[in-house]
């Protein structure tokens, strides 16, 4: 489990119970000295999941997507109405477009309490315009 930042790794392995890092860190050959050494692969990784999908940018998700060996399987979690990349592209709201990627889309908001559902609803009312 990865995510690109180290804020959502920390979060994603403190939810999970399992450890997390950064994209980063997933990558890098376990010889390399450089966490921007990228010029490896996961051969021994057969799912990747990356939580905060929507805040990959193509230079790293181009190197994440580099360093997976076939027949990996790669799970992005995300939503395209948070936060976009730092940097160039806009990776998961693209993959998205593509409609032979299978996806599963969550309906239900688990984050907010009931006592703030108002803002659940108007949010969902500036999305649909």
């Amino acid at each position: 489990m990865a995510a690109p930042t180290g804020k959502a790794a920390k979060r994603l392995e403190e939810t999970c119970g399992q450890p997390a890092v950064t994209v980063h860190r997933l990558i890098r050959p376990p010889d390399g000295d450089s966490l921007f050494d990228h010029a490896g692969v996961l051969e021994t990784v057969d799912l990747v999941i990356i939580d905060e999908a929507s805040t990959l940018d193509l230079p790293l998700a181009r190197k994440l997507f580099a360093a997976l060996r076939d027949g990996c399987h790669l799970l992005l979690v995300g939503d395209t109405d948070q936060l976009p990349s730092i940097g160039p592209g806009r990776v998961l709201r693209d993959l998205l477009d593509v409609e032979d990627i299978p996806r599963t889309r969550l309906t239900k908001v688990f984050r907010q309490h009931d006592d703030s559902a108002a803002i659940v609803l108007n949010a969902h009312r500036i999305l649909r315009g």
